[in-house]
């Protein structure tokens, strides 16, 4: 076992991996599907990749349910009803439909569905989640599905009128993955020892410094200047090149741009996905909340180096798949959105929340 280093506030072995008094929900969606309607689920296309690749995520867990499931770029939306429609989100696609009336299409197309909620994967104290709020607001949406590993709150959700539903980033049952990957010779072919990709940052610069100067110089290091993220024609890595990246990488290193503690719950899945192990790192007066998944895997600038020179690649990796195998599945996370909002009945014995829960779905006129 590898043990971290007592500093600060928390100290945890590589083993953990429920935090105290957690379950794993798995949901075996395929062996229970119900008839859950209409979904539409609309994406930015051309703005932040990540609103789409957590679309298409949604979508996969969606049609287990039973739902009959569409996603498309704004322009491209049909003229019919639906039971449910998923904005991700409503301030990207506007974004990226700047020349075009977006606003006026979302507003259309809000009277022909049933629910609207827009998705979130942002850090509330940003202006890019303030600017989807007031955009949600703007539209009518019904709430806002926030994606991640901790639920967030600030005075401007709490006052926005717009129901939270909080939805753990886990993994879809088909990417729990059956792979060998505990061999000696998938490490060795990891000819990459560190990765650190992010948009650059005068404290990322000197970070990265740090690693090739006192870790390794083989790693490998993009900090573009700042811009969207598109999945096309971007200073920034896509999905594709960070997942070929990745797949030869050992450790997925990153600093957070942002001042409070966020987990950017993207990154770890990433990580799960392409066989590496996340490591995020926070400066070391950091005090993050007191029970937060994958501690092991969140370090402290100042230890950084020295926990990646005495830790087993292939410990620590089969230590961080155990972990997020067991961690509440997205489909369970999206399932009980339904509940919320009306589109699932309550789980047997549960109280409803609100006079809509449990009422049948069914199409808008």
């Amino acid at each position: 076992m590898v043990q971290a280093r007592q500093q600060g506030t928390w100290a945890h072995p590589i083993t953990t991996m429920l935090g105290k008094g957690e379950k794993a929900l798995h949901m075996d969606a395929s062996s229970n599907a119900v008839d859950v309607g209409t979904v539409l689920i609309v994406i930015p296309g051309t703005a932040n990749y990540y609103y789409n690749l957590y679309a298409r995520w949604i979508a996969d867990a969606f049609r287990p349910m039973g739902a009959k499931v569409e996603l498309c770029v704004l322009s491209q939306v049909p003229s019919a009803t639906y039971d449910l429609c998923l904005v991700s989100n409503v301030c990207e696609i506007e974004w990226a439909n700047h020349e075009d009336d977006a606003r006026a299409r979302i507003l259309q197309l809000r009277r022909r569905c049933k629910t609207l909620i827009s998705f979130n994967a942002d850090f509330v104290h940003t202006h890019w989640f303030l600017n989807n709020l007031s955009a949600a607001r703007a539209v009518g949406a019904d709430g806002i599905c926030d994606v991640g590993f901790l639920r967030q709150d600030c005075q401007e959700l709490r006052e926005s009128g717009l129901r939270y539903n909080f939805c753990f980033d886990g993994l879809l049952g088909s990417q729990v993955s059956q792979e060998r990957l505990d061999t000696r010779e998938d490490a060795i072919r990891r000819s990459i020892p560190w990765a650190h990709v992010g948009g650059r940052t005068l404290k990322r610069v000197e970070f990265t410094e740090r690693l090739v100067t006192d870790f390794s110089p083989a790693g490998f290091f993009y900090l573009p200047a700042p811009a969207p993220v598109t999945e096309k024609d971007s200073p920034h890595l896509n999905e594709e090149l960070m997942e070929r990246v990745l797949r030869c990488t050992r450790y997925y290193v990153w600093l957070s741009k942002h001042d409070g503690f966020f987990m950017e719950s993207l990154r770890f899945k990433m990580a799960y996905l392409a066989g590496c192990v996340p490591i995020k790192v926070v400066e070391d007066t950091a005090e993050p909340p007191g029970d937060f998944p994958f501690p092991a895997f969140v370090l402290r600038e100042s230890e950084v180096v020295e926990r990646l020179r005495d830790q087993d690649f292939l410990e620590a990796r089969r230590a961080f798949r155990e972990e997020y195998a067991r961690r509440p599945s997205l489909e369970a996370g999206l399932a009980s959105l339904l509940r919320d909002h009306g589109h699932l009945a309550p789980e047997e014995g549960a109280a409803s929340a609100s006079p809509s829960r449990g009422r049948a779905l069914r199409a808008c006129a």
